[in-house]
């Protein structure tokens, strides 16, 4: 749903499309990217996550828990995934 404030939904469009989110509103991203835009979240890209983490990530790839990863894309923090993201906050 678009921020009531034209200026504030302009420079959320901005944030958006720097990070690659081409529909903020699709329900099926299961993501609250305006409420990480108000917490003025900057995502990591995976190739840039711990070692750890993107260990876990290509074991979910394995087991055909996950699509595949391209190592460009960004990673979210959990805080903002909404219910039935394919992917369980941690």
């Amino acid at each position: 749903m678009p921020f009531n404030d034209m200026k504030l939904e302009q420079e959320f469009q901005e944030w958006a499309k720097k990070y690659n989110i081409n529909d903020v509103d699709n329900p099926k991203h299961f993501y609250d990217y305006r409420g990480a835009f108000l917490k003025k979240v900057v995502p990591l890209k995976w190739k840039d996550l711990p070692v750890k983490d993107q260990k876990q990530d290509m074991m979910q790839v394995w087991f055909g828990q996950r699509e595949q990863i391209n190592p460009d894309d960004y990673m979210w923090p959990d805080e903002f995934k909404l219910q039935g993201h394919p992917i369980p906050p941690e």
